[in-house]
């Protein structure tokens, strides 16, 4: 293994293990029952729905960084177009 893979993974399990790192599914949770919209009542209104895709485009595609994730587990091979 090169030494940046190396160092790369080893960066990733300091993380992981810190409890700092979320997976995609828990972020995307996270984000439903933070939003300000979400009434705990288990509904996933067309607004969250609609603010989760654009979050996770912007993501996918390198506009935004997500401190939760570890460089960003939300790849995509196509252009997620949300403008």
């Amino acid at each position: 293994m090169r030494k940046s893979k190396t160092k790369k993974l080893s960066k990733y399990l300091l993380v992981f293990y810190s409890g700092s790192l979320l997976t995609d599914a828990q972020w995307m949770r996270q984000f439903v029952l933070t939003h300000r919209d979400y009434k705990q009542n288990s509904i996933v209104s067309d607004e969250i729905q609609y603010d989760l895709l654009w979050k996770t485009a912007q993501i996918a595609n390198g506009k935004e960084q997500c401190s939760f994730l570890f460089e960003s587990n939300m790849k995509t091979r196509t252009h997620l177009c949300v403008d």
